[in-house]
């Protein structure tokens, strides 16, 4: 009789454990929640290092909107020997040469300001000008790389347009036909954002940086006017002032 007591506690005691384990495994496991980086409290995906400077913390990409410190470490690409009307610029730099779909031509307007610090690296440099009929500029690189940036501006003005005209700039791989991730941003012409008394983009003195650097290799800088809001296309000519260039070898 006890034998058989017992053996009916085992089994009901068996039955509550298989019991408790099925529960337990078919419990939905709860959600792990994804922290935000400490610095980017919103997860917003970056954070601003100094101003003007974003950090890509899930992609390893910073850019770059004036000269910081970290731009600056970047190789710098002179022009200062550049042969006026060249296609290509090559001459003080043996690692990497400029394709310019149009000649360039080379001014230094030393007493006209490019733009005041700390927006430029320098405010009275050596220029290129870059002419087309095409709303799309192409700046195209020797060898791959995973950094570059540059100085620009341009007075264009259609009138008769009411639309905000922008400039974006955008970096391609042109073997894959590829965009590199986080380039592509426009900036608007004569916009009258920034610091009080600062020059609009897009008039004489107001030259701004636009800069990347990552880990996805890239030999192309497109530079296209459009329109805001993005219908219809611009009508040329086009011209752009460029210096200033920066960059980082692909490994």
């Amino acid at each position: 009789m006890k034998i058989h007591f017992i053996n009916a506690l085992v089994a009901v005691g068996l039955l509550a454990t298989l019991s408790s384990c099925s529960k337990e495994e078919q419990t939905d496991p709860k959600p792990v929640k994804t922290m935000a980086h400490p610095l980017d409290p919103g997860n917003y995906g970056y954070y601003q290092v100094v101003t003007d400077e974003n950090y890509y913390y899930n992609d390893s990409v910073s850019t770059f909107a004036r000269p910081t410190e970290n731009y600056l470490k970047m190789k710098p690409l002179r022009i200062d020997k550049y042969k006026n009307g060249s296609l290509l610029d090559s001459v003080c730099n043996p690692d990497l040469a400029l394709y310019f779909e149009s000649k360039a031509l080379k001014t230094h307007p030393k007493s006209t300001l490019w733009a005041a610090k700390p927006f430029v690296e320098d405010e009275h440099p050596a220029l290129l000008t870059l002419n087309s009929t095409n709303p799309i500029l192409k700046i195209k690189m020797s060898k791959m790389v995973k950094g570059f940036g540059f100085e620009l501006n341009s007075f264009y003005n259609e009138l008769g347009i009411s639309k905000s005209i922008g400039i974006n700039v955008s970096l391609w791989n042109t073997k894959l036909n590829k965009m590199v991730e986080h380039s592509g941003g426009t900036r608007y012409l004569r916009s009258l954002g920034g610091p009080f008394g600062t020059i609009p983009y897009g008039e004489p003195g107001g030259a701004r940086v636009d800069g990347l650097n990552g880990k996805e290799e890239f030999d192309e800088v497109r530079i296209r006017f459009e329109y805001n809001p993005p219908q219809g296309t611009p009508v040329g000519p086009f011209e752009v002032f460029v210096t200033g260039f920066r960059y980082v070898l692909a490994e």
